[in-house]
């Protein structure tokens, strides 16, 4: 790849642009000519980052807009539409210059939607004046609260990436678990559960007859009321149920009102929390002997649909943990916003801010801590502590469980829950 002379102008008499570079494969080199570029249709900014140490800005633009010609040798031999970002390069590492360059493109969108009239003078001093504030104060809070200040700024992907180079903890929220992440389509959460599913019916493994009928009724379920949908893990043993008392943890950050934000899911909007697999027991209509024994083995079939045991989730935040699960997943307008992961620790001893530590080594100091004691008519014993993360919230709970005696009725559990503001 190299450039011309003159490879990106915009004329003063219409303000649209022209970017051109060369590229160059064997004994051709082609001209790559875009013209009669709208800056003020740009819908949003983006980084990527090569392995060559260069870093490339990315603009979008609606479908279509672009018009892109491929010229060899003073002749157009192909024109495309379907080409829909315009990138500009910086060295990899030069921070500065990065910023120079975004700072530099962000201006000329705005100045120009100011020109269309798509922006008004004072909206776009004031959008590029915090924007200025953000990048100086360089924290995920910082460049959240001006996401949420203007939503539709076309940097909102590239202050998620800078929330994201600073706090390398976000990693963990965002990056993929056994399949599982937060903005996972709901569609592509159904397609893993079911074939993985399918893949257990064709394996060679050994079945018992009531369970390959199961398997050949499946589907997957979903519960709550629109436009929230959840699907639940339920091994009581192996990943304890997200029960309403520990949800009610989670959603306990919307008592911190940070940054004037509520999460407004109240418990009744992801719907009952059961297992979504064995529920489905119950409509093959088998006797009770059989479907208590079926219940058992979907029991520990879906254990492994979700289990996360090994990976850095579990490595990292809960490594002594017996178990590890996919616990639930929340949809909301069939997009992943909240995703629970549980753990079983099966150490009676084992203290719960011990249980918690590496937790808060790794999240920093949290924003809020929750502590339950055992009473009579509250049978459980434990601790919660809530980290507030720029655009996420995390939650950690520690907890166990008593009879009705006052004994112990489940080992040591725990629960993280990553939760999109």
């Amino acid at each position: 790849m190299s450039f011309p002379g003159e490879n990106f102008k915009v004329y003063f008499h219409d303000k649209l642009g022209a970017k051109a570079f060369y590229m160059a494969s064997s004994d051709r080199e082609i001209l790559i000519l875009t013209e009669n570029i709208d800056f003020s249709k740009v819908t949003g900014m983006s980084i990527s980052e090569d392995p060559n140490n260069v870093s490339y800005i990315q603009l979008h633009f609606p479908a279509g807009h672009l018009k892109v010609q491929f010229i060899e040798n003073g002749v157009v031999i192909q024109t495309s539409t379907d080409i829909n970002a315009l990138e500009f390069y910086c060295r990899y590492g030069t921070v500065d210059d990065t910023r120079k360059m975004v700072d530099l493109l962000y201006g000329l969108c705005l100045g120009l939607k100011v020109e269309k009239g798509e922006l008004t003078a004072q909206q776009a001093k004031q959008q590029q004046g915090m924007w200025k504030e953000a990048v100086a104060k360089n924290t995920p809070a910082a460049y959240y609260d001006f996401v949420q200040k203007f939503p539709n700024t076309i940097v909102q992907e590239i202050a998620y990436y800078n929330s994201e180079k600073i706090d390398s903890t976000i990693k963990y929220i965002t990056g993929s678990t056994n399949g599982f992440y937060l903005g996972m389509a709901k569609d592509e959460f159904t397609k893993i559960v079911q074939d993985r599913v399918t893949k257990t019916k064709n394996s060679d493994q050994k079945l018992s007859k009531n369970f390959k009928l199961y398997l050949d009724n499946f589907e997957v379920q979903y519960y709550g009321k629109k436009p929230y949908s959840t699907y639940t893990i339920g091994n009581w043993f192996k990943t304890y149920y997200t029960d309403s008392d520990s949800r009610n943890d989670a959603r306990d950050a919307k008592g911190l009102r940070i940054h004037e934000f509520e999460i407004e899911r109240k418990v009744e909007s992801a719907g009952i929390y059961r297992s979504s697999m064995k529920d489905q027991v119950e409509e093959l209509n088998l006797s009770w002997n059989k479907s208590y024994k079926l219940k058992r083995e979907v029991e520990d079939y879906e254990y492994t649909i979700g289990q996360i045991k090994d990976t850095k989730i579990h490595q990292t935040f809960f490594p002594f943990a017996r178990y590890a699960s996919l616990g639930d997943i929340v949809f909301e307008n069939d997009i992943a916003k909240e995703i629970t992961y549980t753990f079983v620790i099966y150490d009676n001893y084992m203290s719960y801010d011990a249980a918690l530590q590496r937790t808060v080594e790794l999240m920093g100091k949290p924003i809020r801590e929750k502590t339950h004691t055992k009473t009579l008519i509250d049978s459980r014993d434990g601790k919660v502590v809530y980290f507030d993360k720029g655009r996420y919230y995390v939650v950690a709970s520690v907890r166990r469980d008593y009879n009705s005696d006052g004994w112990l009725y489940t080992p040591l559990q725990a629960s993280l829950t990553f939760i999109v503001k």
